[in-house]
């Protein structure tokens, strides 16, 4: 699995939107939730609420997760929201060189060009 988020853009009255992605390299099933913050909690809701709800239904486990630097993934194992998920889930965490986007170009290769032709009204 990769993820990562990307800035959608600004809604007026709303504010920053950010899109939160799932991606399953094997099979190239997406998932997405957009969301108002960056947060690390916003990264634990996306796979608790859609990702692994979809494997479990399915028989199936997420064993490694790769995602880049970034606050909402990376943090301290015994405070950072995320870390403690995944480990509570007995997911391995991966995560890309600093620096390196392109180490995470599954997932941003990816979703990207669903943002190409679409624009967020201001």
């Amino acid at each position: 699995m990769a993820v990562d988020t990307f800035f959608v853009g600004a809604l007026k009255g709303v504010g920053k939107v950010y899109l939160q992605t799932v991606l399953d390299c094997y099979s190239r099933h997406a998932w997405g939730r957009l969301y108002t913050s960056k947060l690390p909690i916003t990264s634990v809701h996306v796979l608790n609420e859609t990702v692994l709800p979809f494997f479990e239904a399915h028989e199936a486990r997420v064993y490694t997760i790769l995602s880049d630097n970034g606050r909402e993934f990376c943090g301290r194992p015994d405070h950072h929201p995320y870390e403690l998920f995944l480990q509570l889930e007995g997911i391995e965490h991966r995560t890309t060189k600093v620096r390196r986007p392109q180490s995470n170009a599954l997932s941003s290769g990816y979703i990207e060009p669903c943002w190409m032709n679409t624009s967020v009204s201001k």
